[in-house]
């Protein structure tokens, strides 16, 4: 009962923190990041920045590109969009005592990253394929909380689509992790727990049934025994 309790709450966690993201980030500006690292010059700029593995290469390109929301360079640019987005997703992750929590883009059986604050800088645009256990759903399809193994570990997964107003297909896709490693050692220590009240309780009850047994029936016996024998001794007497 315990573990089928702890499987619903950590289901029902990576729902809603996914959920709880996707609702607050806003489906323009995942649209509108999403053109500007769909490009041959950011392609380029990142394969340099991956070469060097200087991800300063990078945020250097993004703080000359202007922000999302069309400000100038010189007061918001590309990189401060990106790092406030991040800095989104990191407090949804503590708030919901998550592993992970990021932005990604599903589009043709390949996952684009477009945002993740537990990696650096050159994570960003870098792809995977399509984990088999997610192929049955569709580019930025919702996606219930999953259990799988991966090279990430062994995860429970849950997606939320981020859809603009008005629209059909969703931009993104903020996926929410937790280790099920921590969800297993939940478990563990619950039934150590429980194995060692049970033990105390036990043994207490033991103890307990000894004294009672002890008052109950051992005295009153003995006194028996007692009387029984004081009147042999008084028959032999006569």
């Amino acid at each position: 009962v315990q573990a089928r309790q702890v499987d619903r709450f950590c289901f029902s966690l990576t729902e809603r923190a996914a959920l709880t993201a996707a609702e607050k980030i806003s489906p323009d500006f995942v649209a509108l990041l999403w053109e500007e690292i769909n490009t041959a010059e950011f392609s380029r700029v990142r394969e340099e920045a991956l070469a060097a593995q200087n991800p300063e290469l990078l945020s250097a390109w993004m703080k000359n590109r202007p922000s999302v929301y069309g400000l100038d360079p010189a007061d918001i640019s590309l990189y401060d969009d990106y790092c406030f987005l991040c800095d989104e997703l990191s407090e949804i992750r503590k708030n919901f005592d998550l592993d992970a929590v990021y932005l990604q883009r599903d589009s043709n059986g390949v996952t684009f990253i477009l945002a993740d604050p537990d990696e650096d800088l050159l994570h960003l645009g870098s792809t995977e394929p399509l984990m088999d256990v997610f192929e049955p759903y569709g580019d930025n399809e919702r996606i219930p909380p999953t259990v799988y193994r991966s090279i990430y570990g062994w995860l429970c997964t849950a997606c939320e689509p981020i859809v603009p107003y008005g629209e059909i297909n969703a931009v993104g896709l903020v996926g929410a992790d937790v280790d099920m490693n921590s969800v297993l050692a939940q478990r563990r220590a619950f039934l150590l727990n429980s194995a060692l009240l049970i033990l105390v309780l036990t043994s207490v009850a033991i103890l307990v049934d000894l004294v009672l047994i002890r008052r109950i029936v051992i005295r009153p016996l003995r006194k028996l025994q007692q009387g029984t024998s004081g009147f042999t001794k008084d028959r032999e007497a006569y």
